[in-house]
């Protein structure tokens, strides 16, 4: 069932299966501060190596203010049926305000006695959607089909995408995903690939990832991939370019890298060393921005995953093998990245299962 928040410029509304729950609640600037300040405690959180009872902290403020003085999650949580697809659905160009609502970590979302909804017995997605929903296309008979490609341009940390790869292979089985490899790290190379074979349902990207990239000292931040040029040293590759790369375009993308969820104007955020999929963070400081999934939502691509934040590579291939094991046996994706998201959690190794919370759908 779908349940969820709506938003639009100036406010918001608590809805399941179309109903709306309680009265819509206008976002006033005291909310705005508020939502910044969980942001913020989001970040440090993070910083400070996600321990639980922070982590803990930080969702049942979120829950809090959901709440209100109505109870109106508490509502929704008791109305809505299992899986419970929480979605947050905001204007395709959304305000500074709306910004600050879609951008909360309600992966987090706790109760005020209870540990996290992710770890709850009643499956708790979480998707964030820019603009209103069109009808999705029908899954067709074949195998899913997945379009693989890691980059690794000189100078950055390597990482295990072999075993990515193979992770991928295993979860799914051989009978059940048909895995296309692109070896060159080359963003128009695998568009090329992509048109011979008549496109892909599901590009996968494997690098690091950059969220306020300056091509120059006085031009504006933006996200990017660190992907390959033809001599394999490294090409800043933003949402816009890659779209219009990958034709036809695939129906998911799953970006893997650092900050891919992250937008170009947040601060704070740990830039990414070796075993992680991030490049150096250089000088922050501009408007409310586009993270690099959002903006290739914006430039048609019909669902995008990524980190927001810097995930570790074991972490973010633990991650992808329950997560293609699941999109096989043709569980919708907003389902599936929960199940993955509740594997990672589950994970009995500490340093994996604290970036747990950092998938974005």
């Amino acid at each position: 069932m779908v349940a969820g928040l709506i938003l639009d410029a100036n406010g918001f509304e608590l809805v399941v299966d179309g109903r709306r729950v309680g009265p819509r609640r206008l976002l006033q600037t005291s909310d705005v501060d508020l939502l910044d300040k969980v942001a913020a405690q989001y970040v440090d959180a993070v910083r400070s190596g996600s321990k639980e009872q922070v982590l803990l902290a930080v969702g049942r403020d979120l829950y809090g203010w959901l709440d209100g003085d109505l109870g109106q999650l508490t509502r929704l949580l008791d109305e809505a049926s299992a899986p419970l697809v929480f979605e947050v659905q905001a204007p395709a160009r959304p305000s500074a305000a709306a910004w600050a609502l879609l951008r909360a970590p309600y992966e987090l979302l706790a109760g005020p006695e209870g540990g996290f909804l992710a770890e709850s017995p009643k499956l708790f997605a979480v998707a964030r959607r820019l603009g209103q929903p069109s009808v999705p296309q029908t899954l067709d008979g074949y195998r899913l089909g997945v379009a693989f490609m890691a980059s690794a341009p000189r100078g950055q940390h390597e990482l295990d995408y072999e075993a990515e790869e193979m992770a991928i292979l295993t979860a799914a089985g051989e009978t059940s995903l048909d895995l296309v490899v692109e070896d060159s790290g080359n963003p128009e190379h695998l568009g090329l690939r992509l048109s011979e074979l008549g496109g892909m349902p599901v590009v996968h990207l494997s690098c690091h990832g950059l969220h306020n990239w300056r091509p120059g000292p006085d031009e504006p931040a933006t996200p990017v991939l660190l992907m390959e040029d033809d001599l394999g040293d490294g090409s800043p590759t933003s949402a816009d370019a890659l779209v219009g790369l990958l034709t036809p375009r695939p129906r998911l993308a799953f970006v893997s890298a650092c900050l891919t969820a992250t937008g170009a104007d947040v601060t704070g955020h740990v830039p990414a060393g070796a075993g992680h999929r991030g490049g150096p963070a250089p000088d922050p400081g501009v408007p409310v921005a586009h993270s690099l999934a959002t903006g290739l939502v914006t430039a048609g691509i019909p669902a995008v995953i990524g980190w927001d934040g810097s995930v570790s590579d074991r972490a973010a291939t633990r991650f992808a093998e329950r997560l293609y094991q699941q999109l096989s046996r043709r569980v919708e994706v907003t389902e599936a990245v929960a199940v993955a998201r509740r594997h990672l959690l589950a994970c009995s190794d500490e340093r994996q299962r604290a970036d747990w919370h950092l998938a974005r759908l």
